[in-house]
């Protein structure tokens, strides 16, 4: 049995697919990348502190 495998990487994740020769989806699954805060970001951030207004 021939079967091909396509990957797809984005920028929110990673997806994959195996098909057989004539297209049938013998399995597939995706992959979400964690979300990446800059440090601008954390900077920006309002932290409530002990005893802070």
């Amino acid at each position: 049995m021939t079967v091909y495998l396509g990957i797809d990487f984005g920028t929110s994740g990673a997806r994959a697919v195996v098909i057989d020769s004539v297209g049938t989806i013998e399995a597939e699954t995706q992959y979400p990348f964690p979300e990446v805060r800059t440090k601008s970001e954390f900077n920006s951030t309002t932290v409530n502190e002990p005893g802070g207004n």
